[in-house]
């Protein structure tokens, strides 16, 4: 499924900051992340929990049991989710932030990508740990599911223990973005500058080359990152943030970029093939080794899915 049609800019005044929530303590993580963007951006947090659909149970006798038990028990799940969500809502709207809560059913993944077609959501945090298991982005997963079919910019952060909340709130002041000369990685640098100045003061842009390069092959890396680095400086003239270039050699980007935003604690943001590339783990694309990387190493990145 696919939210290309209805894509909400998070510079829009109504964009929401959808966080899903399971219930546990790892899933919850997200919040001080999404608390961040929300009190920067100006923006609603949307927190929302997907109901598991009860199973059809059965009687000791092997009879299903009666039609009104089973409503009640659909009914004690709905409402356990609403306090739920609500509790966690008091606790942000003490903080002076607008939200919204809701409370779908069905399987997570396939109602969250239908909740980003219907209602104006301009990005979605959450963590690489939840309830199901997220230890990593992996087909099937509600995270890898979101990353690849859904347009809207997902931000995974890492696992939630008290470091990684600190350094993934602060990353957020650091913006790396991979370039490597292509439309596709360019198209990030929109979510970049929507993110500058008001939650970015900082933003590298990052290119990884092959230590087998020629001189003419880094003086064209080199030229590219400066040229696109100055023309971003220039969009942002006057909101109080700086863009730097740098060029670094590796054999596997992907290392050197959770490498490098680990070692200077930034957000990485970049752009994804989507089913081109995350659907396909085995073809190692660049996104794809980040996002796998990014649990390990303790950084957060969000991933962008170019519409078209």
């Amino acid at each position: 499924m696919s939210t290309g049609s209805s894509l909400t800019s998070l510079a829009s005044a109504d964009a929401r900051i959808l966080v899903p929530l399971d219930g546990s303590t790892r899933a919850e993580g997200a919040l001080p992340v999404a608390e961040r963007l929300a009190q920067e951006l100006h923006r609603p947090l949307l927190l929302t929990r997907i109901a598991s659909l009860v199973p059809f149970p059965m009687a000791a006798t092997g009879a299903p049991v009666p039609a009104e038990v089973y409503q009640q028990m659909i009914d004690d799940e709905r409402r356990a989710a609403t306090d739920y969500l609500s509790q966690q809502a008091q606790m942000l709207q003490r903080q002076g932030l607008m939200v919204e809560t809701l409370v779908e059913e069905g399987d997570p993944a396939a109602a969250l990508l239908s909740l980003g077609a219907a209602r104006p959501i301009g990005l979605i945090v959450m963590t690489t740990h939840g309830r199901t298991g997220l230890a990593r982005v992996a087909v099937g997963s509600v995270a890898g599911r979101l990353v690849r079919d859904s347009h809207i910019p997902v931000l995974l952060a890492p696992s939630p223990d008290e470091q990684n909340i600190r350094v993934s709130v602060q990353s957020l002041g650091h913006i790396l973005a991979p370039l490597d000369g292509s439309p596709l990685a360019e198209s990030a640098l929109t979510v970049v500058r929507q993110l500058a100045g008001s939650v970015a003061r900082q933003i590298t842009l990052l290119r990884v080359i092959a230590f087998t390069a020629d001189d003419p092959e880094r003086a064209e890396a080199r030229r590219y990152l400066e040229d696109q680095a100055r023309n971003l400086q220039t969009q942002l003239e006057g909101q109080g943030c700086s863009v730097s270039a740098t060029l670094v050699e590796g054999v596997t980007p992907g290392e050197k970029i959770v490498q490098f935003a680990e070692e200077n604690n930034c957000l990485v943001v970049m752009a994804t093939h989507g089913r081109g590339g995350l659907a396909r783990l085995a073809l190692g694309s660049v996104a794809d080794q980040v996002t796998h990387m990014a649990h390990g190493a303790h950084i957060a990145a969000l991933v962008v899915h170019p519409a078209g």
